[in-house]
C-alpha cells in the first residue's frame, strides 16, 4: 500500500555528470603542438507531478486498501477456524454418565 500512496507525490530527480578529455593539436596561431585537457561537469535537477491519471492513482489506493483489509479478514478467519478445529478435537463429556469420554 505504500508504493500506492507514493503514486500521488511529487517526483524530484537529480543527475550529475563529468567529463575529460585530454588531447594534443596543432594550434596554427602559435606554430606549435599544445596539450588541451578539459573538464566538464554538468548537474541537472526535474520534478514531476501527475495532475491528473485517469484516477488510475486513486483505484491503486483503492485497490490496495481492499486487499490489506481482505488479508487482514482471511487471517482472522483462520484464526477463528482454528479455534473451532481445536474445540472439535477436546473431550466430551457423557452427559448420562458425567464421565468425560475418552478417559477410563
Amino acid at each position: 500500500m505504500k508504493a500506492a500512496r507514493q503514486q500521488f507525490l511529487p517526483d524530484l530527480q537529480l543527475d550529475v555528470r563529468g567529463s575529460e578529455s585530454y588531447g594534443r593539436n596543432f594550434d596554427s596561431g602559435e606554430g606549435r603542438i599544445v596539450d588541451q585537457n578539459t573538464t566538464n561537469a554538468t548537474i541537472g535537477v526535474s520534478s514531476g507531478v501527475v495532475l491528473f491519471d485517469g484516477f488510475g492513482n486513486t483505484a491503486s489506493l483503492k485497490s490496495a486498501e481492499f486487499n490489506r483489509d481482505a488479508s487482514t479478514l482471511g487471517s482472522a478467519a483462520l484464526a477463528r477456524d482454528d479455534c473451532v478445529h481445536c474445540r472439535d478435537q477436546l473431550p466430551r463429556p457423557d452427559l448420562a454418565t458425567g464421565a468425560i469420554a475418552g478417559t477410563a
